[in-house]
């Protein structure tokens, strides 16, 4: 401790302050050292926060490298600073805005939607082979617009075969920008697509997947290009100036659902599924029946079924009706109704139409009950169990797809040679009508009728389970005013009312509560009852919010564009498709288009969608068509006859008696303002008798 103490003396004279040779902070330092040595708290703080006064303040600073603070550094940095936002920066915002000003919001060209509007101004049917001509015109092919476009050296020895190959294809034309070789080559690569062509794998093939896939983007664009043009025309009323009409919407509409199932005419919508061919429809038409579409051929029997399609064998059979299973099926319920008006059902002239559709998706196996594969497989015996059972290992829509890719699945290496192969095709179908097939298929039968009531009664339960709910919530409002209710429904033998009336009552019973408010104390239930209401009161609130949101539309649209609708079974397109609607309101008998088309990107299980339709200005009955139409099945296509009663607008009610004082009150306030200093001379305040 003495020799602390010496050293301290020595140290605290040497850099003393007050001397030539001090330094302040070493002095204090010394201090502080002497101090944590001699005291014992003031060890305890140096061990502890580092220091023998106790905690410090905390400091804080910026985590910088040491040279970007130096002195000797100030000019390097400055100049790197001047560099990088003075030259840099506005290098890399101005590529940014060149490159997007040149995009839609929907990611397309504006030089392509430009060339679309100039197009369709003077377009009226737009069939689908000058959509076609129109598409290819898409600057989205040029080379020098999209890196993925190429013109390779390799075309000038490829393409005049594919159009040895496509005589119907119109290639030396005259008009701009169709005649270019982009256009060309987009043109025939798209008819290549449709016709289900074989390419060369590492030139045409390539580039056939890059044009196709971005075709349905492009075709989106010409029906909202197509749509506004529509709205123009008819706002304007120029003439001369016809414009496209319904029948042009519906053409570029389907063009997109051929591209996606890549088939040349849309009237052959049986090509959708594997295995079929242009030869194999003529064995559709038989003097019982014609099949032209998926829905005629899901509707017939199991029976009549495999009697149509007699010429597939059992493997390609089960193919076929599980690709038909997956197809989508939706129904439609449409109401026209006036928003925020008195009575929305009565619609009067120049009124806004509110057309809520209510959209129920399923699928042609849920609709028309067509056998599952376990089912396919238990009905046949034989040769045919054998083939529905290597079907079965892979009963999936994409084994289907690859199965049509490779032109037909394989029936194994040890059948015998085609004689024999034929033979057993042949008769394959004949072994059904034996007696233990149709019990085979009968017990099918009563195991389908099972499971149909077994599916009934969760049907019913959950059902049951909901109204059980629905009492419940109708419990938790006022006892007053359940009271009431109950009462009116006993009297008159009615239901109790459902969870949406309860929440539409709500408001009026708080009104009533308000108002009833000082005579329920007298009554000696005042205390529950504004505990009931404080409690609810929030409750209330909540479910008016959400169904004004409902009502509007306004509803969480993160949560619809989080829902991805199904897949397509498009085993020739490129790239995963997934389904989407048009939804739009129509007059057929006039051939006009009466909405905007909605694109509906997330229909899973059900929707609601509600459009704008105007009224005319006259008292009529419309009677308009709701259609939704697929862009990737052919042949998808919903409607709904809508037929609306338009009313004569009532005529202004006259003005409430008091109201009358009020505008006389107005205009003598009005008057006096007109009037200047010299015109006013009654005898007031300010008169001149009493100046």
């Amino acid at each position: 401790m003495g020799e602390i103490r010496r050293a301290y003396r020595k140290l605290s004279l040497q850099y003393h302050p007050d001397k030539p040779q001090g330094d302040h902070v070493m002095f204090m330092k010394i201090a502080k050292s002497y101090q944590a040595l001699t005291d014992e708290d003031s060890r305890k703080n140096w061990e502890k926060f580092g220091s023998p006064d106790g905690p410090q303040a905390a400091e804080f600073g910026i985590a910088l490298p040491s040279w970007i603070v130096d002195k000797d550094n100030s000019i390097l940095v400055l100049a790197v600073y001047l560099i990088a936002f003075v030259v840099i920066l506005p290098i890399c915002v101005g590529t940014w805005w060149y490159r997007s000003i040149k995009y839609t919001s929907e990611e397309i060209l504006v030089d392509t939607t430009r060339l679309y509007y100039h197009f369709l101004m003077r377009e009226s049917l737009f069939p689908v082979k000058r959509a076609i001509s129109v598409l290819s015109g898409s600057l989205e092919f040029e080379p020098s617009m999209n890196k993925s476009a190429t013109l390779r050296p390799s075309d000038n020895q490829e393409l005049p075969e594919l159009i040895r190959k496509l005589p119907d294809v119109v290639v030396d034309g005259k008009q701009m920008p169709f005649n270019m070789a982009y256009s060309v080559k987009a043109r025939l690569l798209i008819y290549a697509h449709l016709a289900r062509l074989e390419l060369p794998a590492n030139t045409l093939d390539v580039d056939r997947d890059n044009t196709v896939a971005i075709c349905p983007r492009l075709v989106q664009e010409i029906i909202s290009c197509m749509s506004q043009v529509i709205s123009y025309l008819h706002q304007v009323q120029q003439k001369g100036h016809r414009g496209p009409g319904l029948d042009a919407v519906e053409n570029a509409m389907r063009l997109c659902s051929i591209i996606v199932q890549a088939v040349k005419d849309h009237h052959y919508p049986l090509l959708q599924l594997p295995h079929f061919t242009l030869d194999s429809l003529r064995f559709m038409r038989t003097k019982k029946r014609t099949i032209r579409n998926l829905v005629q051929l899901a509707e017939l029997p199991e029976k009549d079924r495999r009697e149509m399609l007699h010429y597939f064998d059992g493997q390609e059979y089960c193919d076929i009706v599980n690709v038909l299973s997956s197809m989508p099926y939706v129904k439609l319920d449409s109401v026209a109704e006036v928003k925020d008006d008195v009575d929305p059902s009565t619609i009067t002239a120049g009124a806004l139409i509110t057309v809520t559709t209510a959209l129920k998706r399923s699928t042609f196996g849920e609709q028309f009950r067509l056998l599952s594969m376990d089912e396919l497989v238990s009905s046949y015996e034989g040769t045919h169990a054998e083939s529905l059972s290597a079907a079965s290992a892979t009963p999936s829509v994409a084994a289907c797809a690859d199965a049509e890719y490779d032109g037909g699945m394989d029936d194994g290496a040890d059948e015998g040679d085609d004689d024999a192969q034929k033979a057993a095709k042949a008769g394959q179908w004949k072994k059904k009508e034996k007696k233990p097939a149709k019990k085979t298929k009968q017990q099918s039968k009563g195991d389908r009728r099972k499971k149909l009531k077994e599916q009934k009664q969760r049907e019913e339960e959950e059902e049951q389970q909901k109204a059980s709910q629905a009492k419940k919530s109708t419990e938790d409002v006022d006892e007053d005013d359940d009271e009431d209710l109950s009462g009116d429904e006993e009297a008159d033998g009615s239901e109790p009312p459902s969870p949406r009336a309860a929440n539409n009552l709500a408001p009026r019973r708080r009104k009533k509560q308000q108002a009833e408010g000082s005579g329920s104390e007298s009554d000696g239930n005042g205390e529950s009852d504004a505990n009931n209401d404080g409690r609810n009161s929030d409750e209330d609130d909540e479910e008016e919010w959400s169904l004004l949101q409902k009502e509007r539309g306004n509803d969480l649209k993160l949560d619809a564009l989080k829902k991805r609708s199904p897949e397509v079974h498009a085993p020739f397109f490129p790239d995963t498709k997934h389904e989407k609607w048009w939804l739009y309101v129509c007059d057929r008998r006039k051939k006009e288009l009466v909405s905007v088309p909605q694109l509906i990107s997330n229909l899973i299980d059900t929707d609601e969608i509600k459009t704008a339709v105007p009224a005319p200005p006259k008292p009529c009955v419309l009677h308009y068509t709701v259609v939704l139409r697929s862009d990737s099945y052919l042949d998808a296509e919903y409607t709904y006859n809508l037929k609306i009663d338009v009313h004569e607008a009532k005529e202004m009610e006259a003005e409430p008696e008091q109201w009358k004082d009020l505008d006389v009150e107005d205009e003598d306030s009005e008057a006096m303002l007109e009037m200047s200093d010299d015109d006013y001379d009654g005898g007031g305040l300010y008169s001149d008798d009493e100046d």
